[in-house]
C-alpha cells in the first residue's frame, strides 16, 4: 500500500473530515452528487485508515517478536556456553581416567601379566576383524602367522576404545541436551 507510505496520515483523517462535513452538509441542502462524494471519501478515508491500524498492529506484532528473538537469542548463547562447557568437561574426565588406566597398565599389569599370556593369532585376528565389525575368518590361515603381541597392548587398545567411547557418548549426551533445550527455547518464543 504505497499509498499509506507515501502520504501523511492525518491526510486520510482530514479526509474522513471533509467527507462526513460534505455528507452531512450535502444533505442538509439536498445535493445529491455531494453528499455521494462525501459518502466516497468516508468510505475511502475509512478503509486508509484501517489500512493505518492494520499497519500498525503488524508492526507491533514484530517489534513484540523481535524481541521474543533477540531474548531467545540470549537463553541459546547461554545454552550452548553451559553445554559445550559440560560436555568439555566430561570429555576431560574421561581423557584423563583413560590415560590413568594406561599408565596402571604399564606400571602394574604389564610386567605380571606379559610373561605369562600369549595371544594366538587367531585371538588376534577375531580381535582385529571385531574392531572392524567383520565376521572372523578361519583359524587354520592365522595358525601359520606368529604374533608379537603382548597382553598389556591388548588391554591398552580395549582401554582406548573404552575410553573412545565414553568421549563418544558424552558428545552424544550434549548433542541431545543442547538439542531439547534450544527445542523448549524455540517453542517458548512461539
Amino acid at each position: 500500500m504505497w499509498l499509506l507510505n507515501s502520504l501523511p496520515h492525518w491526510v486520510f483523517y482530514g479526509t474522513l473530515s471533509l467527507g462526513v462535513i460534505l455528507a452531512v452538509g450535502a444533505s442538509v441542502i439536498n445535493l445529491r452528487s455531494a453528499q455521494i462524494i462525501g459518502c466516497l471519501l468516508i468510505w475511502a478515508s475509512t478503509w486508509f485508515i484501517g489500512g493505518i491500524e492494520n499497519d500498525k498492529a503488524w508492526q507491533a506484532r514484530v517489534k513484540d517478536m523481535e524481541a521474543k528473538v533477540l531474548l531467545a537469542e540470549a537463553k541459546s548463547q547461554v545454552v550452548n556456553t553451559e553445554v559445550i562447557t559440560k560436555t568439555l568437561t566430561k570429555i576431560k574426565l574421561v581423557k584423563e581416567t583413560t590415560n590413568a588406566n594406561q599408565k596402571y597398565i604399564t606400571e602394574y599389569v604389564a610386567k605380571d601379566l606379559d610373561p605369562s599370556c600369549k595371544f594366538t593369532p587367531a585371538a588376534v585376528m577375531l580381535h582385529d576383524r571385531a574392531s572392524q565389525n567383520e565376521v572372523s575368518g578361519s583359524a587354520g590361515i592365522t595358525l601359520k602367522a606368529s604374533t608379537e603381541i603382548k597382553a598389556s597392548d591388548v588391554l591398552r587398545t580395549v582401554t582406548e576404545n573404552y575410553g573412545t567411547y565414553y568421549e563418544v557418548a558424552a558428545q552424544l549426551e550434549g548433542w541431545q541436551t543442547w538439542y531439547f533445550q534450544q527445542k523448549k527455547i524455540f517453542e517458548e518464543t512461539k
